[in-house]
């Protein structure tokens, strides 16, 4: 309809919103001036569905908190009436009205814009750990049993496949470790075996070869928990700073000028090559 067309208005819906014309169709009300008072209803508003009710879907445990690992506190079934005020950060969990949780997939028609009321637990990094470098003397001899030599202040310990682990302690710990193996391998091979040997937060920080030692390599490396279990006593940390590592190894080349392979492989704390 244009502006200041006529109208033949019939009637009018319930909520008298909407007025019906003479050809049976529709019109807002407030498009259109000067309707007739007294008009008959001739259409009932057709009411707005309330939202469905929160239900369980299957038989499932209700938790005191937002896990699965949580204490159980009721068992609810198919069918069952819920009231949900909330949900957890990850919208996986739902909580009750009774401040008890249920897996979001056990419930339908949850209603949209749940508040958090629980936020997920942040999931907690596994400490580190040494194998070698930090280690009590009674720890690595838990892993690698008494040694069966020592030369002044290094012990050794059993070979085993061809490798054996000579250690040198200070004040109780492990401040350097030689692997060393009869058959000679590839540097890469090598590193790869003592790896296990760091300890697991090891950041690599750079690489260098000593002045005047080409077949030397240096891998300088840190470590906070290594830093946090010996402190901060200088006899430790030679040459860096508390929680400085370095894993040194020789590669000789032949005379055709090949690699002849890496025997030995020193872990040792602070830099000091």
């Amino acid at each position: 309809a244009q502006p200041g067309q006529p109208l033949a208005v019939a009637g009018q819906d319930g909520s008298g919103q909407w007025l019906q014309l003479a050809g049976g169709s529709w019109i807002a009300a407030a498009a259109v001036d000067h309707a007739p008072a007294g008009l008959p209803v001739n259409a009932q508003p057709t009411p707005t569905p309330a939202p469905a009710d929160p239900v369980a879907n299957t038989t499932a445990t209700v938790h005191e908190g937002p896990s699965p690992d949580s204490a159980v506190v009721i068992t609810v079934q198919p069918g069952q009436l819920l009231v949900v005020i909330g949900q957890d950060g990850s919208g996986q969990w739902l909580q009750l009205a009774s401040g008890s949780w249920i897996a979001a997939a056990a419930v339908d028609n949850v209603p949209a814009g749940l508040p958090v009321t629980a936020q997920q637990p942040v999931a907690q990094a596994p400490p580190a750990f040494s194998r070698s470098l930090g280690l009590t003397r009674s720890e690595w001899e838990q892993v690698h049993g008494a040694p069966i030599d020592n030369l002044g202040t290094i012990y050794q310990y059993g070979a085993e496949g061809g490798i054996r682990k000579d250690v040198i302690f200070s004040n109780d710990f492990v401040i350097i470790l030689y692997w060393q193996i009869d058959s000679p391998v590839s540097a890469v091979d090598a590193l790869s075996a003592t790896d296990l040997y760091k300890p697991s937060d090891a950041q690599y920080v750079r690489s260098y070869s000593p002045e005047g030692r080409p077949e030397t390599t240096v891998q300088v490396y840190t470590s906070a928990m290594l830093a946090e279990r010996l402190g901060t006593d200088p006899q430790f940390w030679i040459g860096g700073e508390p929680g400085t590592f370095i894993v040194q190894y020789n590669e000789y080349v032949d005379h055709h000028q090949l690699p002849v392979g890496v025997s030995q492989v020193i872990l040792s704390t602070g830099n000091n090559p």
